[in-house]
């Protein structure tokens, strides 16, 4: 009884990364298969610093499922909902942040990596990084599926966003080439996290649906506010050096990262921050 009930929860585990593998490694089967191998090159350099960008974001709020599941078992559901909107804050900040790093960079890295042939390539990167912060950026509502044994409805989503994947992108291939399966890519993905994951997951943690959308977007639309400075600055000078643009970008982000815990964060955003980082509490003193 107890194999069969770790069978039933494991084989929606399984099927949910299914779903993950298939929205992206079949992207590269359809290029292949409709419009040659040489288009699999250009798109392989997006999806791999896409890769690097996501790893490095989902690395600095890691390990939260045990959290959740504590606080379900001992039925502690306000913790739940109160650490999934915080965590969810700081996910979607950090994703959002390594987002735009990554395309202030993008051009003049892939021409300095692989040369400017490859160039191609950006448009895709954008499109995809462009839907980063909605998807790494809700990884504790993940976490929160698995955590109240509902991952199942999550399993769903994926399959349901693999089949639309690969039906649009073979779709649009032939049109638009790369950019026509980025796309493919982008506009189930942009349905599931806009939609389908933020209702459930308000649904079983019974917090406002608009609550929880307004805590996701008031995050990206003041970050990407502050990073249209940088990008002005790019533009107007026409930078296109990564020896130039890299430091600018990254002097960029560690400002906008003071500005944001200096004068924006909560209480508990900005206590988050100083444990994480300690010397940031020395420099960032703030009274509440």
């Amino acid at each position: 009884n107890t194999l069969k009930e770790y069978f039933h929860f494991g084989k929606f585990t399984f099927l949910g990364q299914i779903g993950d593998m298939i929205r992206f490694r079949v992207d590269v089967m359809v290029i292949g298969a409709m419009i040659g191998s040489s288009f699999v090159v250009p798109y392989n350099i997006a999806l791999e610093l896409l890769r690097m960008a996501t790893e490095a974001t989902s690395n600095v709020v890691t390990g939260t499922q045990p959290i959740f599941t504590k606080y379900y078992a001992e039925g502690r559901m306000d913790q739940v909902r109160e650490k999934l909107m915080f965590l969810t804050r700081i996910n979607v900040a950090v994703s959002t942040i390594f987002a735009c790093s990554l395309l202030l960079v993008a051009q003049p890295f892939i021409a300095i990596w692989v040369g400017p042939e490859y160039l191609s390539a950006f448009i895709p990167l954008m499109i995809l990084t462009a839907i980063m912060p909605i998807g790494v950026g809700q990884n504790s509502a993940v976490q929160v599926f698995y955590a109240l044994s509902k991952h199942r409805y999550y399993a769903y989503i994926n399959l349901i966003e693999a089949a639309f994947n690969l039906t649009i992108s073979l779709l649009l291939v032939k049109q638009y080439g790369i950019i026509g399966v980025a796309l493919g890519t982008a506009i189930p993905f942009v349905f599931s996290k806009c939609i389908f994951v933020p209702y459930y997951i308000c649904k079983f943690t019974e917090i406002a649906l608009k609550e929880y959308l307004f805590n996701i977007a008031k995050v990206v639309v003041l970050i990407l506010l502050m990073e249209t400075g940088c990008l002005g600055l790019i533009l107007y000078y026409q930078l296109d050096s990564i020896w130039v643009v890299f430091p600018l970008a990254s002097i960029w982000q560690i400002f906008l990262g003071i500005i944001l815990i200096k004068f924006f964060a909560s209480k508990e955003d900005y206590a988050y921050a100083v444990n994480t980082v300690p010397f940031l509490g020395k420099i960032l003193r703030r009274e509440f």
